[in-house]
């Protein structure tokens, strides 16, 4: 599980890199955010976290996919416990 990593790295962990699969935006195809938000939360992380994204055609508008992908991770950070 990604979080199991999130756990073992700790205090050590300095910068998280997310994507979902295919290079998506967070949360839109099927990787579990929730979990990996989950640990960074209980091990208080307070670094970044930078999203890479793919961009499946040509027309789809940079800004409009990293919009969703903040407003999605940002979704998720709320829900948590």
């Amino acid at each position: 599980m990604p979080s199991d990593y999130v756990y073992q790295m700790g205090a050590n962990l300095k910068h998280v890199h997310m994507a979902d699969y295919d290079r998506k935006a967070p949360g839109t195809n099927g990787c579990d955010f929730v979990e990996i938000m989950q640990a960074l939360k209980d091990i208080n992380y307070d670094g970044y976290i930078t999203m890479e994204n793919g961009f499946p055609t040509r027309s789809c508008h940079p800004d409009s996919v990293a919009r969703q992908s903040l407003e999605n991770l940002k979704a998720i950070e709320a829900s948590l416990k």
